[in-house]
């Protein structure tokens, strides 16, 4: 996974450049010698676990610790998306990522990804995050877990 997330950094960088400082102080540390300065940090997998899915099960809307996690969809039975309930819940089975303001529904500010097998997200832990129930007879697998910076 390591590989990916220096990808996902790498990708940061690219985009906004080196002197972006909110990235390169993702992975700062305070130096225990002194208060008022920052050293490089190094990416540690801090806790890790396996989602086993079933008809019914739902994550509500959360975050996690650290700086970065990940889920990786390691089985996905594509019939899951394929049935809807009536309710005000819909998208069966994707994972919604959300920021900002959730109370205005102007702002579009909730991005539904449908995963597939093998697909890998990296994200900022502090980014809220939430996967409806999905209604058919199958089981789902990811696995989930955070970095911090030591």
């Amino acid at each position: 996974i390591l590989t990916y997330v220096e990808r996902f950094f790498n990708g940061l960088y690219e985009q906004y450049g080196e002197e972006y400082k909110q990235i390169n102080r993702i992975l700062q540390v305070p130096d225990p010698n002194n208060r008022d300065r920052w050293k490089q940090g190094k990416l540690r997998l801090d806790s890790f676990w396996i989602n086993f899915s079933q008809k019914h099960d739902f994550n509500p809307p959360h975050t996690h610790s650290g700086v970065l996690s990940f889920v990786i969809y390691c089985q996905v039975p594509q019939e899951i998306f394929s049935v809807q309930t009536d309710s005000n819940t819909k998208r069966a089975g994707e994972i919604h990522f959300r920021y900002g303001d959730p109370c205005s529904e102007l702002m579009g500010n909730e991005f539904p990804c449908r995963p597939g097998n093998n697909l890998i997200f990296i994200f900022p832990s502090k980014l809220t995050h939430f996967v409806p129930a999905y209604w058919v007879d199958a089981e789902r697998i990811s696995v989930s877990g955070n970095f911090g910076v030591i």
